[in-house]
Order: C-alpha cells, then structure tokens, then sequence
C-alpha cells in the first residue's frame, strides 16, 4: 500500500485527500481538492436529497477520480457522513453513485467519525495529561476526551455550521453540555478541527501554531462583538471571510465559547488534520 486516496463527502462540503504511506504507522498528504456543494442545504423537509444533488455528486466524484487515476493511487474508500445518514433516501443515493461512477460509498456513524478524528489526533504527538478535541461539520461535531494518548470518552452530536442555520434546536447543545460536564478534567488543551474553524482563524487573524492557529478567547469576544453591534452586512464587506458563509459565523463562535467556558480555558488550538487522514490510518492499522 503506497498511495491511499479518501472521498469525504460532508454535510457542507466534500473533499479528496491523496496520502502516502510512511512506514506502517504514518501517513503524508500528497495532495487535496475540496469541493462545496452544501449537502445537508440541500434535503428538505422529508429528509430527501435531490436528484439534481446526486447528479453534481456523480460530475464531482468522477472528477476526483480522474485526479486518483492520475496518482495512480492504490486504495480508494470513499465516506459519507451527517447528511448521508439523516436522509431518507440514502440508499437509493448510494445506489445511483454506484452506477453511475462505479464507487462504494460508505456512510459512517458518528461514533466512526469521533475515531477517525482520534486517529488523526494521536498523529500530532501532543504531549498533555487531557486533552479535547472536537470536529466541526456541517451537520455534526464530534467530540473526544483523552486521558494521555487513551480515549476516555466520545459521542457525536447533531451540531453543525449548516444544521444550526436550518434547525433551531437547544437539545444537542444540552447533550454536549451533559456529556463535557460528566467526562471534563482539568489542565485539558482543547482542540478544534474542521475547515470553518481553520477559517474563522485566519479571519480573526489569528497567531501561527505549528502549521495551525491558537485562537485566543479575547480575540474571539472582540469579533463577536463586532457582529453583534455591526450586523451581519458590516462583516461581509469588512473582512475576508476565506469562503466561510457569514451566517455559520454564530455556530463556530458558540462552540468555541462554549468550549472556552465549559473546559475553563483562555485558548483553543487548530491543527490541519482531518477525518480522512483518520480514515487512512485506520486503513493501515487494520492491515497491521
């Protein structure tokens, strides 16, 4: 196994990664593509996704495959997450994207998601007697709690920049508020992974850390109040979103306070690693 290459196709955006195998334990990325389509924007109120959606899928993964071809990549997994699980016809879309492009996909748990981000996790080495990660999606976040280099505790929850937009729902948030309060040490780093969180720092312009970003309670208190004050409109025109929707603006910044708050915390760390880098370690620790 040389050459793996992961299809993540997201509730916000679907993406290729092409990583090369170091060893029997590490993978490098040699390569990524990142699309927007807005899957979960796209069901509607019967959780069904739209034949014009499978069909902008089918252009995008034959696409990526072409990219793979070019690679010549020796393992292929193609996943799905949030928006694939919640719709009511995603069989019937897995179905189609194999016909028409001749690729499994596989539509993970929540759970499966929290350990892909574990995997990645480990893979930075970070020395700390706790550690908090979490994954923010379009449609979920996941959440883990380390113990050293041991997970202690993960879930899933139905918190995501596209799903708070269309679902005004307290309950997920209560669910993660419960399970942080039950499984929470102190002196824990926290984590956070996901592109909105990658561009969110960079639009508050925050410091470099090791290829990622320390985003700093402060800095996080005077943009929001910024938005608060100046609206949404003032905001699209003063800064450089880096693509990031204005109106995700609010769930970023409430799960980066709550984090701050919950955790007692004045600092969250943004390292560039991923569910697919996650997805190709476990490809080799399952060969091992």
């Amino acid at each position: 196994m040389q050459l793996i290459a992961i299809i993540d196709i997201g509730s916000h955006s679907t993406k290729l990664e092409i990583f090369k195998v170091k060893g029997h334990k590490k993978v490098k990325r040699l390569y990524k593509d990142n699309d927007y389509l807005y899957l979960f924007q796209d069901i509607n109120s019967f959780s069904f996704i739209s034949q014009e959606m499978m069909d902008k899928l089918v252009l995008l993964l034959l696409k990526y495959k072409r990219t793979i071809a070019f690679y010549e990549c020796n393992v292929v997994k193609v996943i799905a997450t949030s928006a694939l699980r919640d719709a009511s016809n995603s069989r019937s879309v897995i179905s189609y994207l194999k016909l028409k492009t001749n690729l499994t996909v596989e539509v993970i748990s929540g759970d499966q998601e929290a350990k892909f981000s574990q995997l990645a996790f480990l893979s930075l080495k970070i020395k700390s007697p706790f550690s908090t990660i979490f994954d923010l999606g379009g449609g979920s976040t996941e959440v883990s709690l380390f113990s050293d280099k041991e997970p202690i505790a993960f879930h899933s929850f139905n918190i995501g920049v596209i799903r708070c937009i269309k679902e005004k729902d307290d309950s997920e948030w209560n669910k993660l508020k419960t399970f942080i309060e039950k499984n929470k040490k102190e002196q824990s780093i926290c984590i956070g992974l996901g592109s909105s969180i990658r561009r969110f720092a960079q639009l508050i312009k925050q410091q470099k850390h090791k290829k990622g970003y320390i985003i700093k309670q402060e800095s996080v208190a005077i943009f929001n109040d910024i938005l608060i004050r100046k609206g949404t409109d003032y905001i699209e025109k003063k800064y450089n979103l880096y693509g990031l929707k204005v109106e995700y603006l609010k769930t970023v910044i409430a799960l980066l306070n709550f984090f701050y708050n919950s955790l007692n915390i004045n600092k969250i760390y943004y390292y560039p690693i991923s569910i697919r880098k996650g997805a190709a370690l476990s490809l080799l620790k399952n060969k091992s």
